[in-house]
């Protein structure tokens, strides 16, 4: 029943945001054996301060890993995933909330489904505080109905998901990156062979801001995503079809005004809370 927690850190996350993520981590019902934090280069001193409190608070608990530069949460689940002394892992984001019984509902998923790898589930999506839920974000649920979705768009949240530390690893793990390092994992795991879940309720509250519809526009955006479908496309995981539809639909809802692409976001991608 032990488990990891990860999470990537950096200097911009407000701190208060951080106390609010951690101590839902730290309240679960099934408690964690350990949390890994990276340091993704160099944090503010409120951000440390708040850091050493927990970890006096919290003895033995935190296992620190420091960057001198930021590299991106790419690199660092890659460098910290194997530095996780359990087998059982789950990522968590730095200004994202847990619900308190996410762990335990999936530390049991996984033990009582020993043919999945990776659990993941639907999330929330507030803004400024918890109470103040603006979506539900729906996911796939069965493996073949998360291969199917995922020829169009990331089929597991990433703060959601749980999985077997050792079949990641020897899936490829991580990949150095900065967009779509989810997406490319679940899409290696597929292909070798490992199977993908998300459990039918809401686990994790995601903090969502106007910032967040705006990352997800622009032509560096669409290029670093037209490069990755670009490659899944050569591996054969995308049919030229879906290769296709899909890099239209990006093409189009990248180089749109922020307004009305976050309008399709909230209209046609989620649900009302």
């Amino acid at each position: 029943m032990k488990y990891s927690v990860l999470m990537s850190l950096y200097y911009k996350v407000d701190p208060k945001f951080i106390l609010e993520s951690l101590n839902s981590v730290i309240n679960q019902t099934l408690k964690p054996d350990e949390i890994v934090i990276v340091k993704d280069g160099k944090l503010t001193k409120k951000q440390e301060d708040l850091l050493k409190k927990l970890d006096k608070e919290n003895k033995g608990l935190f296992k620190f890993i420091t960057f001198k530069q930021n590299m991106g949460q790419g690199y660092a689940y890659e460098y910290a995933l194997s530095k996780c002394k359990n087998d059982l892992v789950t990522l968590m984001d730095s200004d994202d909330i847990c619900d308190l019984t996410k762990n335990e509902i999936e530390v049991k998923y996984l033990n009582e489904h020993k043919e999945i790898d990776m659990v993941g589930s639907d999330t929330y999506e507030f803004n400024g505080d918890i109470t103040n839920i603006i979506s539900y974000r729906k996911m796939p649920i069965t493996h073949e109905e998360i291969i199917k979705f995922s020829k169009k768009r990331c089929p597991l949240v990433q703060p959601t998901t749980m999985f077997r530390k050792n079949k990641v690893l020897n899936a490829g793990g991580y990949k150095e990156g900065r967009i779509a390092e989810d997406w490319d994992l679940y899409i290696r795991m597929i292909q070798n062979g490992l199977k993908l879940h998300n459990i039918d309720k809401p686990l994790v509250y995601v903090r969502v801001n106007d910032d967040f519809y705006s990352r997800r526009g622009g032509i560096q955006y669409l290029k670093t995503i037209l490069e990755f479908k670009k490659k899944h496309y050569k591996s054969g995981f995308f049919s030229f079809k879906d290769y296709v539809i899909s890099s239209c639909a990006h093409i189009v809802t990248c180089l749109m005004p922020n307004f009305v692409r976050t309008f399709i976001y909230k209209k046609f991608l989620r649900k009302k809370a």
